[in-house]
């Protein structure tokens, strides 16, 4: 029995996959991808978006963290 092959992402389908794995904090992601994204960033507008929503979540989440007392 084969099995089918799942359909390719496009690139900003693997992007948003990449950003719910590791978050804004791009020195998780892998390499090549890193290197891609700069690229990503300036062409498609709805990465931009997401990338900057993921970011300010990220920065949040840290604020509240650093303000909660030992």
């Amino acid at each position: 029995m084969s099995h089918p092959m799942p359909p390719k992402q496009t690139p900003l389908e693997n992007f948003e996959a990449l950003l719910t794995a590791y978050g804004s904090q791009t020195d998780r992601w892998p390499e090549d991808a890193q290197a891609r994204l700069d690229q990503l960033l300036a062409l498609e507008p709805k990465a931009a978006a997401l990338f900057a929503l993921e970011r300010l979540l990220h920065d949040w989440l840290d604020t509240s963290r650093s303000g909660r007392s030992a």
